[in-house]
């Protein structure tokens, strides 16, 4: 999620040593990564009014974490009343077993009806959080020679439209790539 100008995240976002923003506002979802200890989650996601939770707690054990609203509460609680509006879907999400998951819905959905629809599917679906949704939700896959790339419709929240020939431009992604293979 963004802000006006088309860059600021709108939440906390830090990679590292790089702040991207150190607001920390009332969005109670956060996505951490980069364990700085032996033994923690390479990823979990955290609500900020669970007990014994902080920034400054998350902070102490991850070096990268991304703030935003939050979707589904730990352990599978949906957390978004139902609405009219309707939008297109990107949002990360954590399994029981502790997996990132990378969704992505097209279609657009009340954010009430598409969380329940996720911890419907039987996957083990334990906490979630908005990442964008409309045309600015995007999902795109390389892997060798398959590319892959989808970009969301505008449902209620926008104008009525799903011709979106090219995904627009975002200024924050979450990647992945394979680990360097360790020396022998």
């Amino acid at each position: 999620m963004y802000g006006k100008d088309h860059s600021t995240h709108i939440g906390h976002l830090r990679f590292r040593e790089h702040l991207h923003n150190d607001n920390v506002n009332a969005y109670q979802s956060v996505a951490a990564f980069d364990p700085r200890w032996d033994g923690l989650p390479e990823f979990r996601i955290f609500d900020l009014d669970s007990p014994g939770v902080s920034m400054e707690t998350i902070l102490e054990d991850y070096a990268s974490l991304v703030q935003n609203l939050r979707l589904i509460k730990r352990p599978g609680q949906n957390r978004w009343r139902q609405q009219k509006k309707t939008w297109s879907e990107a949002a990360l999400g954590e399994d029981a077993s502790g997996r990132i998951l990378f969704i992505f819905c097209r279609s657009p959905y009340t954010m009430h009806d598409f969380n329940n629809e996720l911890l419907g599917l039987g996957i083990g679906v334990v906490a979630a959080q908005h990442l964008e949704g409309g045309p600015q939700a995007q999902l795109y896959i390389k892997t060798g020679d398959r590319e892959f790339e989808i970009s969301g419709s505008h449902g209620s929240s926008f104008h009525q439209d799903n011709d979106i020939p090219l995904a627009w431009p975002i200024p924050n992604v979450l990647g992945v790539r394979p680990r360097a293979a360790a020396a022998r």
